[in-house]
């Protein structure tokens, strides 16, 4: 379950996922009624837990029924974020293939197809791009001052052009090089390659003290690249 809903089940009584997100009124009400006497509690741990399921479903949406069939013959798996995104031109890079494939129809809705509304309602912080798997990547080995490296490369929607995005953190390098050498030594393995985006522009709820109720909010998280390897055995 996300944080949002374990700080809301359990502090909720108290108004405590009210203050985490600046809703200082509605956090005292909770505070000194007990949650509205436990009934606006209960109201929030329904919201939150159903916009957290609503995720889930989109989040497993993307993974289809061959590929969670092959999990009984799963044998590696890597799971990293990848190094340097923030460096030289990489965050426009990621922004505009994201951009193009919103232009292009490969990718169909932002912030999670929900409205302003809905979000206000569901009291959550949603990502332009949320749980959007970009199409492919590319290791390379390579050099980095003197020292080993593993580059990570990625393309556009139309799997076109390709990008150099970041390297592959120095802690998983060595699991990296072992991964791709049992591949190497066993062409008939299947690799799985998911390729998670995070962060970028967002919408989130917090309450204006002068409007007297939970408005939405807008800023920018860096983007980030996280990389999901699994290796299975056909």
């Amino acid at each position: 379950m996300s944080n949002d809903f374990i700080i809301c089940l359990f502090g909720g009584w108290c108004g405590i996922h009210c203050f985490v997100k600046r809703n200082w009124k509605k956090g005292l009400l909770y505070l000194f009624t007990f949650g509205l006497f436990g009934i606006g509690w209960l109201v929030d741990i329904i919201i939150i837990y159903n916009h957290t399921k609503k995720i889930q479903i989109k989040n497993s949406n993307n993974s289809t029924i061959d590929n969670l069939k092959k999990e009984d013959n799963f044998i590696k798996k890597i799971d990293f974020n990848v190094a340097g995104v923030t460096f030289d031109n990489r965050q426009n890079i990621i922004n505009k293939i994201l951009h193009e494939a919103l232009t292009n129809g490969d990718i169909s809705y932002t912030y999670n197809g929900l409205t302003n509304k809905e979000i206000i309602d569901e009291n959550c912080k949603v990502h332009e791009f949320e749980y959007v798997n970009m199409p492919t990547i590319r290791l390379k080995p390579s050099k980095f001052e003197g020292k080993d490296a593993i580059e990570v490369y990625i393309s556009d929607f139309d799997d076109i052009d390709e990008y150099m995005i970041g390297y592959v953190p120095k802690k998983e390098i060595d699991n990296v090089i072992d991964f791709l050498q049992i591949y190497k030594n066993h062409p008939e393995y299947k690799v799985k390659k998911d390729v998670w985006l995070t962060g970028g522009k967002y919408k989130d709820v917090v309450y204006d003290d002068e409007k007297e109720k939970d408005v939405i909010v807008t800023g920018e998280d860096y983007y980030g690249i996280n990389v999901i390897l699994k290796l299975y055995d056909k």
